[in-house]
């Protein structure tokens, strides 16, 4: 998978056949506010129009300038802002202005392209493209923007620990850290805008090749004990892998939330409404913890089965980890929104269905596990 096994715009082709209602969205939708055929906003990162003119300058950036240009990352470019089809909206200033938002696109971007990769390339698309580099390609690509480095007077700056950091995120991901770096100055190239903040400076590129040059290998000891973090949707196929495996300490909220509710006579989502929610949710958080210490006081394995899907939630659990006695490993779970939904529907009866509010807050704040986390990351089909 490490070449393209279709020209670029093939790919465009397959994809406009394929996913034809999200391609006519991405036509319509803009960075810009205009009501009347007036400008009421007017995006100062994005001047160049629509979702789909922006992705078509981002790709014709990569298809010229990359030197490792591959499927994924050409698949990465072409899908990077689908997200935003989803999460568009607007924010309105103190002095009344407007603004456009699409917060969180790059993690409902690639939980959709799942559902749009299935489209173009059927059931077993995880088979033909390598889809674990493509989430993460998409899901990582404000990464800098978000995370890292200054701007000053069009020169960009990253502080020791900032770079420490992106050592240990990308310390055994050289290849993978040379895609996303063409995909980053892609995206930045790939716009009209007249701000530093948006444009891929000089001193920027400059300090990410160094950040390459400079990425050191880190040596994983095995350790005798493993913490397995299972990430992913409800529906996803988490429980069912849980509970094909033998041998670990399960930390569920889950079933403690299946427990109670039964002893109470109600159903499980009742347990989330106002009357039990504040309650429950501390009185689940002291049991699940106190578990998890014992585990660990006797050094257990461990398997954490709830969605752990954002950094924030991740990290919470993992610190209290002594890494000398443990590896730590994740395993994310990848199932279409679409299946995810009909699941979702089926749990009706069962009382477990998720409200389509609080679905659409887990698939926002989705972030891909990185090697700064984890010393064994594995992506799971289905």
């Amino acid at each position: 998978m490490n070449t393209l096994s279709m020209e670029p715009f093939e790919y465009v082709d397959l994809f406009k056949k394929t996913n034809t209602e999200l391609y006519n969205s991405m036509r319509q939708i803009t960075n810009d506010i205009y009501e009347d055929g007036k400008f009421v906003y007017t995006s100062p990162a994005h001047s160049e129009g629509s979702i789909w003119s922006h992705t078509m300058m981002v790709l014709n950036n990569i298809i010229h300038s990359s030197k490792s240009l591959n499927t994924e990352l050409i698949l990465a470019a072409l899908l990077h802002d689908i997200g935003k089809v989803y999460t568009i909206g607007e924010r309105v200033l103190d002095d009344g202005t407007r603004r456009r938002t699409f917060y969180n696109h790059h993690s409902y971007g690639s939980i959709i392209c799942v559902d749009v990769l299935k489209k173009m390339f059927g059931d077993k698309y995880y088979e033909v493209v390598d889809a674990k580099k493509i989430i993460e390609l998409i899901n990582l690509h404000m990464f800098f923007h978000f995370n890292f480095g200054t701007t000053i007077d069009d020169n960009y700056y990253v502080s020791e620990k900032e770079s420490n950091r992106i050592n240990k995120v990308f310390s055994d991901r050289r290849d993978f850290f040379v895609d996303l770096i063409d995909l980053i100055r892609s995206d930045s190239l790939g716009r009209i805008t007249k701000s530093s903040e948006y444009r891929i400076t000089m001193s920027k590129d400059r300090l990410l090749k160094n950040a390459l040059e400079h990425l050191d290998s880190e040596k994983r000891e095995e350790k005798d004990n493993e913490v397995i973090m299972l990430i992913g949707l409800p529906g996803s196929g988490k429980t069912t892998y849980r509970n094909s495996i033998k041998g670990y300490t399960v930390i569920s909220q889950d079933d403690w939330v299946e427990e109670e509710a039964k002893e109470r006579g109600i159903m499980y989502k009742e347990m989330f409404t106002s009357k039990y929610s504040t309650r429950m949710k501390v009185i689940s958080n002291n049991i699940l913890q106190s578990k998890f210490s014992n585990a660990i006081s006797k050094k257990e394995n461990i398997i954490i089965d709830m969605t752990n899907l954002s950094l924030k939630s991740r990290r919470h659990k993992l610190n209290v980890i002594p890494e000398k006695y443990y590896s730590k490993k994740a395993i994310v779970f990848n199932r279409s929104l679409e299946d995810l939904k009909k699941v979702n529907t089926e749990r009706i009866k069962y009382g477990r269905d998720i409200p389509d509010s609080t679905f659409k807050f887990m698939v926002e704040s989705f972030c891909v596990p990185t090697d700064e986390e984890f010393d064994k990351i594995e992506y799971i089909f289905n």
